[in-house]
């Protein structure tokens, strides 16, 4: 669907502010540093604020959604958070100059999902997640995930951003260059925390089958990533871990094929 010449318009006025303040020296500074302290040279103490509780700033002005269509909506609404960030708590965040068009990938997921009680509208409190590997044979229902791609997709999405930002910053096909892989974290929302826990003394055997059929889905998961070239080189903004950003100068290696990472 067309955007209306509005939203349009709100869009590209805060693409601009954020293209100006991405071009800013300041930004290759930021990203210099982050390479020196992955690359263990001595550098000051670096800061990143994030996890951010956006829904405890829904009175700022300046976060406030103006436009209608929801796609614009959600390219509106990361704008407007980086921008407030940057003029209000700003960290060692390295801000890229060019817009992501993420690749449209979707798989099938590992067959079990998350139960879990909630005590608190806004999902960010404490849960009590509903136990669903409880024997050997539970430890079948984590299914191997089937990746895909829809390129039609993502040449329909890339031909989106670049009518409403191309003259403004460039706009960038982007995969996947980093995966939150954290095994245990998936695991205890299946399992449930405390009898995990017990397990881990109890019933070990249980734990280990449950934590390396996990993993095991996981690399199948990559290795058909890999297989379909959804995986991009990092940029200097690009999460590392938890918490710190990616930009190094000792990757990529020297032979490093950019188009098929």
């Amino acid at each position: 669907m067309a955007l209306s010449s509005r939203d349009r318009d709100t869009l590209r006025t805060l693409a601009a502010r954020y293209a100006e303040i991405a071009a800013l020296p300041v930004q290759q500074e930021l990203a210099q540093q982050w390479r020196d302290l992955n690359g263990l040279r001595p550098t000051r103490p670096l800061v990143r604020i994030f996890q951010i509780p956006w829904h405890e700033f829904a009175g700022e002005d300046e976060l406030q959604l103006t436009c209608e269509d929801p796609w614009a909506r959600g390219l509106e609404n990361g704008f407007r958070q980086s921008l407030y960030q940057w003029e209000h708590m700003r960290d060692d965040l390295v801000l890229e100059p060019f817009v992501r068009c993420g690749l449209a990938i979707s798989d099938t997921g590992f067959g079990i999902g998350e139960v879990s009680e909630v005590n608190d509208s806004s999902g960010l409190a404490s849960r009590h997640f509903s136990e669903q590997i409880k024997t050997l044979d539970d430890v079948q229902k984590i299914r191997l995930p089937e990746v895909t791609h829809n390129e039609a997709a993502t040449a329909e999405g890339y031909e989106r951003l670049s009518e409403v930002f191309a003259d403004i910053m460039p706009v960038r096909k982007q995969g996947t260059s980093h995966f939150w892989f954290a095994p245990w974290d998936s695991l205890i929302t299946w399992y449930g925390v405390e009898t995990a826990m017990l397990d881990m003394a109890l019933r070990p055997e249980l734990v280990n089958a449950a934590i390396g059929r996990l993993v095991d889905a996981w690399l199948y998961r990559l290795d058909q990533y890999e297989a379909l070239n959804l995986l991009s080189l990092g940029d200097a903004g690009a999460g590392a871990g938890s918490g710190g950003l990616s930009a190094t100068d000792e990757l990529p290696q020297p032979d490093c094929d950019p188009g098929r990472v």
